[in-house]
């Protein structure tokens, strides 16, 4: 991709990631994670909201223009 850089390395890291430490990392089972892989892998449309608390803050607009961006 022209607009990424260290991609390769990245999914290289995620594959070589092994489930017992995501599990414990994430505190998600498998099993959780796995029926979550199906319903996003099954569903025609997404939609992802990821609350950080970024808007109960002073500089809201300005801090989540600086995470989008």
């Amino acid at each position: 991709n022209n607009f990424t850089v260290g991609y390769e390395d990245f999914i290289k890291d995620i594959e070589e990631t092994d489930w017992e430490r995501i599990v414990d990392q994430s505190g998600v089972s498998h099993e959780v994670i796995k029926n979550i892989a199906e319903v996003i892998g099954s569903s025609k449309r997404l939609i992802i909201c990821w609350a950080m608390g970024l808007t109960q803050h002073k500089n809201a607009v300005a801090t989540i223009q600086t995470v989008v961006n």
